[in-house]
């Protein structure tokens, strides 16, 4: 046998023997995600983003409320805000929103009624804000979306 085959060989024996070993540790881990071992979501911080318009103060979720602060950057005050939430199964809820909030306050937001299925206590969940707002004296709505990522109270 020739050094060039005995070379061949050799390689072929390394890759079977530890490809064999990568196979299994790719099944185990892909094991452990399925049933919920470790799962991304357990690990990823809460967080509460909108636009640079809006800041997120703070937030809460509940089995059938959210709650968010927003402070608003523009500069001039807003007349008209409306939000959507959207859920994870795509399903929407209309919010409560003040008639006003004037440039640099902050105002309490409130999305009620929102018995959703994918609202399970203790669950992290994440909720898609799509909205609009007008600037006092201006003609047209301007989109505003946002999104809210936090455990289920």
């Amino acid at each position: 046998m020739s050094l060039r085959n005995r070379r061949g060989q050799a390689a072929l024996e390394f890759l079977t023997t530890y490809g064999w070993a990568f196979l299994v540790v790719l099944v185990m881990i892909g094991a452990l995600a399925y049933f919920g071992v470790i799962s991304p979501n357990k690990f990823l911080p809460e967080r509460c983003n909108f636009q640079q318009e809006f800041f997120c103060k703070d937030f809460m979720i509940d089995t059938d409320e959210t709650r968010f602060v927003l402070m608003n950057q523009l500069g001039s005050a807003v007349d008209t805000l409306s939000f959507d939430v959207v859920f994870p199964d795509s399903s929407t809820a209309a919010c409560t929103v003040p008639a006003n909030i004037g440039a640099g306050v902050a105002r309490a937001i409130n999305c009620t009624g929102l018995s959703n299925p994918a609202l399970i206590q203790g669950e992290k969940v994440k909720l898609k804000f799509t909205g609009s707002y007008k600037v006092i004296g201006g003609q047209y709505d301007r989109p505003l979306n946002g999104e809210i990522f936090g455990t289920v109270q």
